[in-house]
């Protein structure tokens, strides 16, 4: 697993460490290294889980394989993340939510956005 320059994990809760590993499993399952693009590090909305250690984003698996690959990425999903998105929404099981999301200042700049949210 790789951390994107600037990723900062302090504060972390344990659930969100759990939710790490078991993304850097389901990633390499399918061939891939994980990058971590946040956590608590830069700016969400006002109702993120970020801000309290309990949320983290990564990079989608198509554009880290293109990375890996030395090749263009492409902008729109591909198979792989839809694969991976599901896998990694089952193994978190339902305290968590594993979501696919679009960048509000990106139309292109997906990524795949992990919270430990226990239902109540």
């Amino acid at each position: 697993m790789r951390l994107k320059s600037g990723v900062k994990l302090t504060g972390l809760q344990p659930q969100t460490v759990l939710a790490l590993s078991i993304a850097e499993r389901v990633y390499e399952r399918h061939g891939l290294e994980p990058v971590v693009t946040s956590v608590n590090d830069s700016r969400h909305g006002p109702r993120s889980l970020h801000a309290a250690g309990a949320a983290f984003d990564l990079r989608l698996p198509s554009r880290c394989a293109a990375e890996a690959g030395g090749r263009a990425w492409g902008q729109s999903l591909e198979p792989v993340d839809r694969d991976v998105h599901r896998e990694l929404a089952s193994r978190l099981g339902e305290c968590f939510d594993a979501v696919l999301e679009q960048h509000q200042a990106s139309a292109f700049d997906w990524h795949l956005h992990v919270e430990f949210d226990p239902p109540i």
